[in-house]
């Protein structure tokens, strides 16, 4: 999904090239408020229908019964025809029973983290800086809800960063 700019925020956005002035006519994700700008959007247009959750350009739609849920994906389409949004065939997923949403495994039988992420984690060298430090912490807490006594588990990490 892509949003267009009005003529301030147009004028406010332009910047010079090489080639010329370049004036965008849409939303920059380069904007620090446009992911804040993106995600209210995305929320007020879609927010409304039950069982819909929205994070940034993805949608998920939750129900069990299959013709609740159709019923569901029939208000979503019709919202997206009505405002000529076009998705990317290759990533709808329809009726799924299990999907990957926003780092996580969602299915029938609960939230599960993503085994992507753990393997990332898994696979990262020992930390040397405090920027490697920082984002170890910040991926292990990403996953805190699934690590039990998280705290305790990262104090020897966060210990050694106030030592570095």
């Amino acid at each position: 999904m892509v949003y267009g700019t009005d003529e301030v925020s147009s004028e406010i956005c332009t910047f010079n090239t090489p080639f010329g002035r370049y004036k965008s006519n849409k939303l920059p994700f380069g904007i620090v408020s446009a992911p804040e700008v993106f995600q209210k959007r995305n929320q007020k247009l879609f927010g409304y229908i039950e069982n819909v959750e929205i994070y940034f350009d993805d949608i998920i739609v939750a129900e069990y019964n299959e013709d609740s849920h159709d019923a569901i994906m029939s208000k979503v389409l019709e919202r997206v025809r009505s405002l000529n949004i076009k998705f990317n065939p290759d990533k709808l997923q329809y009726r799924v029973s299990e999907v990957k949403y926003v780092g996580q495994i969602i299915s029938k039988s609960g939230i599960k983290p993503d085994p992507d992420h753990i393997k990332a984690i898994v696979a990262m060298p020992t930390p040397k800086s405090k920027t490697e430090v920082r984002r170890l912490l910040g991926m292990v807490n990403f996953l805190s809800k699934f690590i039990p006594n998280v705290s305790k588990v990262t104090a020897p990490l966060r210990e050694s960063f106030m030592k570095m």
